[in-house]
């Protein structure tokens, strides 16, 4: 056999195979593997019962807060997950590495969609605090280099006006 009809009859089978793959992701209702679905499939595949799909149950972002009672330090954090705020803040707090310090249960302080937002968030809070002389953090939420640093500040304000 010639080198290029060897060449030419393995395109043709990546070829197939591409086709039948694409074939078999549009009958479930979705495009090719690594591709999102568009606003039509995503409906088609809700009333079809297909799984969970990314506005059914959105990833959420939280702040949350941890108090030394013996020091009266502050500790800041924020994590992520599905499902409640509560149930994420617990999931966090269950090895979080403050409890062999001293501090207390995690409580939520705010959630949202916005990761920017809550990262920001977190941000402020550990300045605030640090102010105050009560952090608990060892670093700040964000590098006072990162370029980005004011846009995260700015979506935070979405979440609150005042911080107490």
């Amino acid at each position: 056999m010639k080198k290029y009809s060897v060449v030419f009859i393995f395109s043709l089978i990546v070829a197939l195979l591409v086709t039948i793959d694409f074939a078999f992701a549009q009958r479930r209702g979705g495009g090719m593997r690594g591709f999102r679905s568009n606003a039509t499939s995503i409906t088609a595949n809700r009333s079809r019962g297909f799984g969970r799909t990314a506005t059914s149950n959105p990833r959420r972002y939280a702040v949350y807060k941890k108090t030394n009672a013996r020091t009266g330090q502050v500790y800041y954090g924020r994590t992520s997950g599905r499902g409640s705020t509560r149930s994420i803040v617990a999931r966090r707090d269950r090895n979080h590495h403050m409890n062999k310090a001293g501090y207390s249960k995690a409580v939520p302080i705010r959630s949202s969609t916005n990761k920017a937002a809550v990262r920001g968030l977190e941000d402020k809070l550990i300045a605030k605090n640090t102010q105050r002389g009560r952090n608990g953090n060892a670093i700040r939420g964000i590098s006072p280099r990162n370029p980005n640093r004011s846009r995260y500040h700015l979506e935070s304000r979405k979440l609150t006006r005042r911080l107490d």
